[in-house]
């Protein structure tokens, strides 16, 4: 979507809202001014355009109001007659330009050159009303003629420039106007183009940089020094990147350090720095520096914020800071005895004791880490930057652990108990740039959720424990403490994996959509759940194979496809260690001829018909007890131990398939629970085939059945349930059964579910119910629980009868049945 010039604002005037206050016109300029000048307008830069919408009198008044200026964006279908009717009547415009993209190649919408011009043209005819100019982007040169700032920039107070603007043949006109026609209003240069850049700093050009408070500057490709610091009298935020600066002689007066607040430099010489006092320095952030061998001492007393990137860090040891609270340092030396060096210098720092935040890339050993660390008790949150597992171990992460909950069984000893490292810590953030491969430090993961576990009682908020790694896409995984079951309550995190431990379950989430390649680096995970929240995921299932541990897959809405020409190993492990399984579809080319050697549980949502189960190789699910799918599908599958089944019937002859495969392939003497649904519209052949398959299951005690099934009359279905004799008689007089054989479908069944019906809207089966429940108890039947649900809304009926009693009785809270998988 493009967002150009919104015009609706001149049309507001044409049904105004009267303001029928009676406040003078000097209040009203005095708060108008206040609000948008406030940190309220910054945070929402329509808010001046909202009070101009309010009425006409606003509208006047701000427009006649000094010092409320208007935003004006020029972008590539911008008109010129809006342009004018923009900047009639305002005296201070912030101008913005720019296209919306930043290449063509990436966004190849069409430019009009011409328009773009005029409405530019137009705005640079008042340019001596210009308070802000930020250049984005600009059409490619060439497609538009020649830009001129027409006036003077007298009220220019702040210039903005992105590095990929292309100014073409704009480039030294509107250098030209910077630097020749700005006044002491200019406070604020940021220019990322490094060409603008190098124009600007030329020696002829530096008195533009005297009354400027913030200096933002990219550079490049500099091969003479340009002495600009003496400039800087007001200089409050300096940002440099490979600005050239020459060797300062000692003591040299620079003005910018009693001024100063916020310095971020990359690779930009800090010798200048050398012997300096900077009393209101908040924030430094040095990169890459130049000359830092020349630092002796650099006095910061206000400095609280300080970010150091170097392969050397020795120059912080001269770093005196009084109360230091955020510390972000990165060293480079892959020796562990020069990071230790490099450790070291961070001593006077870390002895201010005032730390809260830490950022350490330092390649060092877990003793000095260790030391260093005891020295700042406020810690709050940590972040390291790790080569590999093998970076730090699990010893060393254990003592964020000590004296904590269940401190004496990871140490080793219940007789020990210390003080826990950085006991004040909320946050750990560990960044790997290399994760596990195989076998190798299988037990870090699960110290990471023995040190979770053990600093809850210390905090009243919660700890939190985050990984990231470089492999991949970039991904935050929080640790959670050890559980005995992976269980997932958390539906705001979309994949979930876990680990085993001696205390239970260790559990690492992310909020991350998706699946591809983002667990790919934990090859010892033996848990994953993956919520999604919306339609569904294919996922090849060739994924799934270098995890040699994996016992649960949990992900109801994921495709398991197979990607053309793909070949599987003879001996995958996925066969072999998968205890659950539960996913959308898995394709029958996958499953056919195979043996789950481990799988207990399994479910499966939707099976994609095409196949004859008759001609099907059987998947074979030895200890397998659990199991929901289609009849399609369970007719393909061996199961000699299955307890509890969902099966999904859709088509007419059910009954056949179930004779002819699923009572063959399983051994159904044991089935404890059935579940019968059905997706299609109903058909009374169902009754049939349904009380066929019920007839086959003497042992079956819960039988969880739809409506669906239930085609009027639904008499036809329940006397089904109702004790007969051999003649197919039923009767209320017991005596009548002596010496009768009688038949009953299911004779042990115990309870009895019928889902998606309403007892309430049927009162024509009150006879036949009240049949069943109390003649079944009659004949000693094991019938405990009968119960209707309805979803629409969720209620939940029990029929209770003893004897000849029949009570019919409402079940709170209704709860829709599952197997549990």
């Amino acid at each position: 979507m493009d967002f150009d010039f919104d015009s609706s604002e001149f049309k507001s005037h044409q049904s105004p809202r009267r303001d029928k206050s009676h406040v003078p016109v000097e209040i009203w300029s005095e708060v108008f001014l206040y609000l948008v000048n406030d940190h309220f307008y910054y945070s929402r830069p329509s808010s001046h355009m909202d009070l101009k919408l309010v009425c006409r009198r606003w509208r006047d008044i701000m427009l006649s109001t000094p010092g409320i200026h208007s935003q004006l964006p020029i972008r590539r279908k911008t008109e010129e007659d809006h342009v004018k009717a923009f900047i009639q009547g305002r005296s201070l415009l912030d101008v913005i330009v720019t296209m919306g993209f930043r290449s063509r190649k990436c966004f190849p919408r069409p430019i009009f050159p011409d328009r773009f011009y005029a409405a530019f043209m137009v705005a640079a005819h008042v340019a001596s009303r210009w308070r802000s100019l930020v250049l984005d982007s600009l059409p490619p040169p060439g497609e538009y003629r020649d830009l001129q700032i027409v006036q003077p920039l007298q009220r220019l107070e702040s210039f903005k420039l992105a590095r990929g603007c292309n100014l073409g043949n704009f480039l030294e006109p509107l250098m030209t106007a910077i630097t020749t026609t700005v006044t002491k209003r200019f406070t604020v240069m940021e220019v990322f183009h490094p060409d603008a850049a190098l124009y600007l700093v030329q020696p002829a050009h530096l008195q533009i940089f005297s009354s400027l408070t913030t200096l933002r500057l990219l550079c490049t490709r500099m091969q003479n020094p340009v002495d600009i610091l003496t400039s800087l009298h007001k200089l409050e935020t300096f940002e440099a990147h490979h600005l050239f600066l020459p060797i300062y002689p000692p003591n040299v007066d620079l003005p910018l350090t009693q001024t100063l607040r916020v310095l971020h430099l990359k690779s930009v010489s800090v010798q200048w720095m050398e012997d300096q006092i900077f009393p209101v320095l908040q924030d430094c952030s040095i990169t890459f520096p130049h000359h830092a061998d020349a630092i002796q001492s650099v006095h910061m007393p206000s400095c609280s914020i300080l970010k150091y990137d170097s392969n050397d860090l020795v120059a912080l040891e001269y770093f005196h800071l009084s109360h230091p609270t955020r510390l972000k340092v990165k060293s480079g030396q892959c020796r562990t005895w020069r990071g230790n060096l490099q450790l070291t210098a961070l001593h006077p720092i870390f002895a201010a004791r005032s730390l809260t935040h830490l950022d350490l890339e330092i390649k060092c050993s877990e003793q000095l880490l260790a030391y260093m660390l005891g020295l700042v008790p406020t810690l709050q949150e940590l972040w390291m930057g790790l080569s590999s597992p093998h970076a730090l171990s699990r010893a060393f992460f254990l003592a964020f652990a000590a004296g904590g909950r269940n401190a004496g069984a990871m140490a080793g000893s219940s007789s020990r108990t210390v003080a826990p490292l950085c006991r004040e810590l909320k946050r750990l953030h560990l960044h790997y740039k290399r994760w596990l491969r195989g076998l190798e430090r299988k037990d870090l993961i699960p110290t990471f959720g023995d040190v979770v576990a053990s600093r809850r009682p210390f905090k009243e908020s919660r700890f939190s424990l985050c990984l990231s790694f470089d492999e991949g896409p970039y991904m935050l995984w929080r640790v959670h403490e050890p559980v005995e079951s992976f269980d997932i309550c958390d539906v705001f995190t979309e994949i979930h994996i876990g680990f085993s431990s001696p205390h239970g379950i260790v559990r690492l989430s992310t909020n991350i959509g998706g699946t591809a390649n983002y667990f790919q680096q934990f090859r010892e995970l033996e848990y994953i759940t993956i919520v999604q929240r919306m339609g569904h995921e294919n996922l090849p299932i060739h994924y799934f194979f270098p995890f040699h541990s994996l016992r649960e897959v949990r992900a109801p809405t994921l495709f398991l496809d197979i990607w053309h020409k793909t070949r599987f190993p003879s001996n995958l492990l996925f066969f072999h260690t998968l205890k659950v399984l539960d996913v959308g579809f898995i394709p029958s080319s996958f499953l056919a001829g195979q043996t789950f050697q481990k799988l207990e549980r399994y479910k499966e949502q939707i099976y994609r018909h095409g196949h004859d189960p008759g001609h099907v190789l059987l998947t074979e699910m030895p200890v397998c007890t659990k199991l929901v799918v289609r009849l399609s599908r369970l007719a393909t599958l061996k199961l000699p131990q299955i307890r509890e089944l969902g099966v999904e019937i859709s088509g007419v002859g059910s009954n056949n398939i179930w004779e002819m495969h699923v009572a063959v392939n399983a051994n159904l003497s044991g089935l404890k629970l059935l579940h019968l649904w059905n997706t299609s519209y109903s058909h009374e052949q169902y009754i049939g085939d349904t009380i066929k398959i019920l007839r086959s299951l003497p042992a079956l005690e819960t039988l969880v059945i739809d409506e669906k099934y239930l085609v009027v009359p639904h008499v036809n279905f329940f006397g089904a349930f109702v004790p007969m004799d051999a003649q197919g008689t039923s009767g209320q007089n017991q005596s009548c059964w002596e010496g009768r054989i009688l038949r009953v479908v299911c004779p042990r069944l115990a309870s009895l579910q019928i889902e998606g019906s309403s007892l309430t809207k049927q009162p024509g089966l009150m006879p036949i119910l009240k049949d069943i429940v109390t003649l079944r108890a009659i004949i000693g039947s094991p019938l405990k629980s009968f119960t209707f649900y309805d979803w629409r809304p969720e209620k939940k009926w029990e029929l209770i009868g003893t004897d000849r009693s029949f009570i019919m009785e409402e079940v709170v809270p209704a709860q829709r049945f599952q197997i549990d998988i």
